[in-house]
């Protein structure tokens, strides 16, 4: 998965207000949508947990996503 679709995947996630939402929409499962997200967490550059907004998901949004 690429940054875009991780976007696309976290503005699914705000939008269902979680991760079995998310999960239910793309068709796969919870857990699975939940190792994506932990694991681009803990691989990321920075070992701070990030604070990712709603004003995020909004930008994301704006560009058609």
């Amino acid at each position: 998965m690429d940054r875009l679709d991780a976007l696309k995947l976290f503005i699914r996630i705000v939008d269902g207000g979680s991760f079995a939402a998310a999960a239910r929409e793309i068709g796969v499962g919870q857990p699975a949508v939940s190792t994506d997200c932990v694991t681009r967490t803990v691989s990321g550059r920075s070992t701070r947990p990030t604070n990712v907004t709603q004003h995020d998901a909004d930008r994301g949004r704006s560009i058609g996503l």
